[in-house]
């Protein structure tokens, strides 16, 4: 399953299944005119039923409020009683995720196939 949320020249969410895993690829920047589109993809990838939820952010320009989107999205996965995790080699990405205090510990891996991996462990 492949689901285009948005496309446009700003921002783009897609969703996809890998396994039992709902993998969400943004692209572009993600900001307080991505929320609605950011939203709409969790509730895309939680209707397929997965057991965890990947955020690929690789390709993504994470604004201040794109971390606090990440944070909503780990906290709304957490509730559901799934597994959160977010994708991205950026070493400035990864110091922003883990410096704040916005939301629960984000797991964050450079691939969504060392993800896939990881979070299956349990």
């Amino acid at each position: 399953m492949l689901t285009t949320i948005a496309t446009g020249t700003d921002f783009e969410a897609l969703v996809r299944m890998r396994g039992d895993a709902a993998v969400l690829t943004f692209t572009g920047t993600m900001e307080r005119n991505s929320l609605g589109r950011t939203v709409r993809a969790l509730d895309v990838a939680l209707l397929a039923g997965p057991r965890r939820v990947i955020a690929d952010v690789s390709e993504v320009t994470l604004t201040e409020t794109g971390v606090g989107l990440l944070a909503l999205l780990a906290r709304r996965v957490a509730r559901e009683g799934l597994r959160f995790a977010v994708v991205t080699d950026s070493r400035e990405q990864v110091g922003r995720l883990r410096d704040t205090r916005v939301g629960p510990p984000m797991e964050i891996y450079p691939t969504v196939s060392i993800a896939l991996g990881a979070i299956g462990t349990w």
